[in-house]
């Protein structure tokens, strides 16, 4: 159900920035300057012990099937409550997948969602939160932004008696008030510098870019610059802090500039920091002929399948996501709080794998990953549903 009930009091001053959202997946804002930035590395002979670790990595990261995720292990009866799920947009990619994995999670377990679009707008959002905790839902379950953009509405939600719970965030205030469901977004990054620097025999010289307003976005790049510089002394990061606004621009103009004015071997990766990012850039780089440009991205969306089984296209490596297990580990967290149980661990920081162009035909289209159906499963079992 979606409602469609227009949040009227307030809109945030910072709304507009939220339209970057539609090309920036489950976005979060920073606080504070990103310990990242400059140029790094100094282009050393290649470490064999590095590169050796690297391809070990890559090789067990490709194997996404057999990826671990925790799991409770004592059964519960749900009963039968209200949640409502305040999407961050269903005009978004990310929003689309995140709410159709809530709303059917949801209903797995025997409750009632209503869900609420917003439409990439923080005020829509923050009114949502603050309406539907003045309504007869028992949780409210938000989605990709840092609670810190939407904390005065938390408290009050919370002052209210609602359980608060949020999906693919990152989360620096109001420690240990939300019930949180995510990836872990500097293993992310992590996963995306394996794949380049095993791809690149350890000799990648990479661009980054990035949105410093965003707390997934930077610690995707921390991670990923954590990795190269233990890993990889001959490999070098070129970062360059962006707009993620820009992306509605074609090329964007940024990377437009950045292909005229680097001849073809002064880098040979780039990373792209979202899904949205990536394909501007793989698009852009393939119009110019730059086909020599190796990038990497995030989340394993079908439009970034799609674009790794695309010849024309030289996007080699995808980090994976575990949306679907998150949205009902996320019900049955909330389930468990309302009954007073011991909460379980790791579900707000849960490790991703890869998917690069050897493994890209298999891996499914839907947004799922191919574990997560096996965990839906042990969810339902253990709320004694068929």
């Amino acid at each position: 159900m979606l409602s469609t009930t227009q949040p009227g009091r307030r809109r945030a001053a910072g709304a507009s920035a939220l339209l970057a959202l539609s090309l920036v997946t489950g976005c979060g804002s920073a606080t504070g300057t990103p310990a990242v930035g400059g140029s790094e590395g100094a282009g050393a002979a290649a470490d064999s012990k590095g590169l050796a670790q690297a391809e070990a990595d890559y090789k067990a990261a490709l194997n996404v099937a057999n990826l671990e995720l925790p799991m409770p292990t004592d059964a519960i009866d749900p009963g039968h409550k209200k949640v409502a799920i305040i999407s961050i947009g269903q005009n978004s990619t990310s929003g689309v997948y995140e709410t159709r994995f809530l709303e059917q999670a949801a209903k797995d377990i025997g409750w009632t969602p209503t869900v609420f679009d917003g439409q990439l707008d923080v005020g829509k959002i923050a009114n949502y939160i603050e309406q539907a905790s003045q309504s007869d839902f028992d949780a409210i379950v938000y989605e990709g932004l840092d609670a810190a953009l939407l904390k005065t509405s938390i408290e009050g939600a919370l002052k209210s008696g609602k359980l608060v719970g949020g999906f693919n965030v990152v989360n620096t205030v109001l420690q240990d008030q939300i019930i949180l469901a995510s990836d872990d977004f500097t293993n992310e990054g992590r996963m995306a510098a394996v794949a380049m620097v095993a791809n690149s025999g350890g000799k990648a010289k990479i661009k980054m870019y990035y949105d410093k307003q965003y707390a997934l976005v930077v610690n995707r790049v921390e991670g990923a610059s954590a990795y190269i510089q233990e890993m990889c002394p001959a490999c070098t990061i070129d970062k360059e802090t962006v707009s993620s606004a820009d992306l509605a621009q074609p090329g964007p103009p940024y990377f437009s500039a950045f292909l005229s004015t680097n001849p073809k071997g002064k880098f040979t990766d780039v990373l792209g920091y979202s899904d949205g990012a990536a394909q501007a850039y793989a698009k852009t780089a393939a119009a110019a002929g730059r086909m020599d440009l190796s990038i990497t991205t995030f989340d394993a969306l079908p439009a970034a399948i799609a674009e790794l089984k695309n010849k024309d296209y030289n996007v080699s490596a995808v980090t994976t996501n575990n949306w679907e297990y998150h949205a009902y580990a996320m019900m049955d967290l909330l389930a468990r709080q309302m009954q007073g149980k011991p909460l379980w661990k790791g579900a707000d920081s849960t490790k991703v794998g890869l998917v690069d162009k050897s493994t890209a035909d298999a891996y499914p289209t839907d947004g799922t990953s191919p574990n997560s159906a096996k965990y839906v499963a042990q969810f339902k079992k253990l709320w004694g549903k068929p």
